[in-house]
């Protein structure tokens, strides 16, 4: 453990400077290659990483930090997705906006032409006529 601990280590200049998974494993393979110097390594390993061997005391040290960092991430992502959602929302009121305008315009349009019609008959005296009729048909009823 303290000798992967010391590979690490050695190769930490080059790792942190990756982008993304794949970069860091690829300068892994090849730091691993690389170390011809044993004496560095082990060195490295024993000197640096000594009390490396009480790793439950460590991990409780650590835990409370990486715990906050994963509370962190989770709500970067939370906010991330309801941020996404919220677009999926406005684009989908603005398609449902413009279909009900498109049916409020047809609605719009059957209604004008029906009171153009009433106002046509109401003008002719036809409309007159119809509600008489109607009332006798319903008076007869």
């Amino acid at each position: 453990f303290q000798v992967a601990l010391a590979i690490f280590k050695l190769c930490e200049e080059n790792i942190m400077m990756c982008e993304d998974m794949g970069q860091a494993i690829h300068i892994l393979r090849d730091c691993e290659t690389s170390l011809f110097d044993a004496d560095a390594l082990l060195e490295c390993a024993t000197v640096q990483f000594a009390t490396v061997g009480d790793v439950s005391r460590m991990r409780e040290e650590l835990l409370p930090g990486v715990r906050k960092e994963y509370q962190e991430y989770r709500r970067r992502m939370d906010n991330y997705k309801l941020n996404e959602n919220v677009k999926k929302g406005k684009e989908l009121l603005k398609n449902v906006g413009g279909k009900a305008w498109e049916l409020g315009q047809g609605i719009g349009g059957v209604l004008g032409s029906i009171s153009q019609e009433m106002k046509a008959k109401k003008e002719s005296g036809e409309l007159l006529k119809e509600v008489q009729g109607k009332i006798k048909d319903v008076s007869a009823g």
